[in-house]
């Protein structure tokens, strides 16, 4: 077995995505040992399109699952919830807007050794896809990326 294999199916994983307009679609492969994963190479990965602000009362869900899902997108209407929900199912949440407790600067990963190994065994055009996919608005538009040092 080739020692970058886990590696690449670890990346594999991460791009779960299917259709959704005007984007590049999931091309599914079964990998052994593991569930289905969207292939990505040095010429094709599979994206997001930009995400747009919901309307009013909306939100955006991303859902993937075992069964084959990858980054389905569907809009959940808030009072379509309470509507479905029995009295033993539903839960309430109160958010205090005047209150804040903290802030979100951003999104993002790790940049470990073994990312950087991965990086560097696979051809350039490959790394600019998979780092594409994680930070560009066709991506997962991560924002922030964290470097550890010193960690053993």
């Amino acid at each position: 077995m080739n020692k970058h294999f886990p590696i690449f199916t670890l990346i594999s994983c991460i791009f779960f995505i299917i259709t959704v307009n005007g984007r590049r679609e999931c091309i599914a492969r079964k990998v052994q040992n593991a569930d289905t994963v969207c292939v990505c190479n040095a010429t094709y990965c599979d994206d997001l399109p930009a995400l747009q602000r919901p309307q009013p009362g909306f939100a955006t869900v991303f859902e993937s699952n075992k069964q084959g899902l990858r980054f389905r997108q569907t809009a959940l209407k808030f009072d379509s919830m309470a509507s479905q929900s029995t009295a033993d199912q539903s839960v309430t949440i109160t958010v205090n807007r005047t209150q804040r407790y903290q802030s979100v600067l951003g999104f993002g990963a790790a940049f470990t050794d073994s990312t950087g190994q991965m990086l560097k065994s696979v051809n350039q055009s490959l790394a600019d896809l998979l780092i594409e996919s994680y930070f560009s608005a066709n991506g997962i538009e991560y924002s922030m990326g964290r470097i550890p040092i010193g960690v053993h």
